[in-house]
């Protein structure tokens, strides 16, 4: 499975938009040449989110996880629904 994941700067612009497969080292390796200037990685919470969180904390990655009732209300009010859309959102 991969997942969509994107990369935000501090105004909200989009640095980089990709997908990566459901491993802490794909996403790592996707992260590596912006992974310097990362503030926040989050993860949606979940059993998945919750390993891929500890997973990438011993990479040492600034990581936070997003409670998903949190993520679900701030992704529906989006006009688009798409999962490229909620890697955006969260």
């Amino acid at each position: 499975m991969r997942l969509p994941f994107c990369i935000v700067d501090q105004d909200g612009t989009t640095v980089r938009e990709t997908k990566a497969k459901t491993d802490p080292q794909a996403i790592h390796a996707a992260l590596k040449d912006h992974a310097t200037g990362l503030i926040r990685v989050g993860v949606e919470a979940s059993s998945l989110g919750s390993w891929l969180h500890d997973e990438l904390a011993e990479l040492d990655l600034p990581m936070v996880v997003i409670d998903a009732r949190h993520a679900r209300a701030a992704i529906e009010a989006q006009r688009n629904k798409t999962d490229r859309n909620d890697a955006r959102g969260l």
